[in-house]
Parts: C-alpha cells; structure tokens; sequence
C-alpha cells in the first residue's frame, strides 16, 4: 500500500553482488573469528585489568584502531588495494568484537569494592 511512495533503487551488478555475499555470512563465522581473537589474545595477554576504566580503554583502542582502518579505505591513495584495505578494517572490527567479549566477560571484576 506504502509501497507508491518508496522509490526503487537500482544497483549495479557489482552492488548486487556485494549485498548478496552480505546476505549470506553465517553469523557464525563471524562469532567464530571473534571467538578464535579472544582466545589469542587471552593467551598473549592473560592479565586483564579489573579497572572498568582501563578495561573500557582497551576497547576503545581497538575500536579507534578500525575507525582509522576504515579511514583509511575510504581515503586511500592512488595504488593501494582495496582488498587489503578492507581486510584490515575487518581484522580490527574482529579485534574489536573480541575486547567487547572480554570486557564482558571479566565484568565480574569491575563490581568488586
């Protein structure tokens, strides 16, 4: 009924494709390269501060470090692979979602008096 007042949107193939592969990740493997960065980074880094604060600023940083990533795609120079580009923003979206699991996961330590 609304539908007369939605103007269609045309992509390209291109565009298509793209929202296609979206369509199709598996949340799964996403949780999964989550999962699998938390695990990593618990083993490099087994000390995790019980300072809510500190801990809020360890994912802040990862997700400062994918903001320049995306920042960085988005304003690449001349020459510079886009496929790269994108993979550093996802590697640091992962790591993102990883320090967001640990700080929840150690939330336990901020309620301490």
């Amino acid at each position: 009924m609304h539908d007369i007042y939605l103007q269609k949107i045309i992509l390209t193939p291109s565009e298509e494709e793209i929202i296609q592969k979206i369509r199709s990740l598996d949340i799964h493997l996403l949780l999964d390269a989550i999962l699998n960065e938390l695990e990593r980074a618990e083993n490099k880094f087994p000390k995790w501060p019980a300072d809510i604060v500190q801990a809020g600023e360890i994912v802040s940083e990862e997700s400062g470090e994918l903001i320049r990533a995306c920042l960085n795609r988005e304003y690449a120079k001349d020459g510079e692979s886009d496929a790269l580009l994108l993979d550093e923003c996802q590697k640091e979206a992962v790591q993102t979602g990883a320090m967001a699991f640990r700080f929840l996961k150690n939330f336990h330590l901020y309620m301490q008096p």
